[in-house]
Parts: C-alpha cells; sequence; structure tokens
C-alpha cells in the first residue's frame, strides 16, 4: 500500500515536470518569436510578392496530373510520333492562353 502511495506522488510530480516543461517552452517561444517581429519582423508574403515568377508557380497543379492520367489511359498510339503529338497537346492545354 504504501508503494502505491509512492507511486502515485511520483506520478504527479511527473505531470507537474510536464506542465511546467509546457508552460516554460510556450512562454519562451512567444517572447523569441515577438523579439525577431519586432527587430526584423514577419515579412516573408511582402518579400514573396516581389519573387519573379511567382505568378507563374505551378507547385500544386493537379490539371497537370489529370491530363497526363488521361493521355495514358487512352488507347494505346501507333507511333513515336503519335505520342509526341499528344504530349505536345498536354503541354499546350498547360500553359493556357498567352503564354
Amino acid at each position: 500500500m504504501h508503494s502505491l502511495r509512492v507511486a502515485r506522488g511520483l506520478l504527479g510530480r511527473q505531470f507537474a515536470a510536464i506542465a511546467a516543461v509546457i508552460a516554460f517552452s510556450s512562454i519562451l517561444s512567444w517572447l523569441l518569436a515577438k523579439a525577431v517581429d519586432l527587430s526584423v519582423g514577419f515579412r516573408a508574403e511582402e518579400e514573396y510578392a516581389s519573387v519573379p515568377g511567382a505568378e507563374q508557380e505551378r507547385a500544386y497543379d493537379f490539371r497537370t496530373s489529370e491530363r497526363l492520367g488521361a493521355l495514358v489511359s487512352g488507347r494505346p498510339v501507333s507511333s513515336d510520333d503519335e505520342l509526341v503529338r499528344r504530349i505536345a497537346a498536354l503541354l499546350r492545354t498547360r500553359r493556357g492562353p498567352g503564354e
């Protein structure tokens, strides 16, 4: 019975230590973020707006993968020339008008 009380006391101390570490880490992280914000600021969006080519970024353009799926799932090509024509057509539609 005595060992059970000791174990419960130890578990309570461990939970208190966990809470203290979480509180300390949160407060310190907030203070560091505030210091960075006051000194140089968080201005990534403003700087990113002037990056050349940002308007052409297509990292998550899923239309291309869908069109490639349609290209592959269609009937088999009879020649390399037909395959090249299909790929060229796909690239033309991906670039869009005026590019």
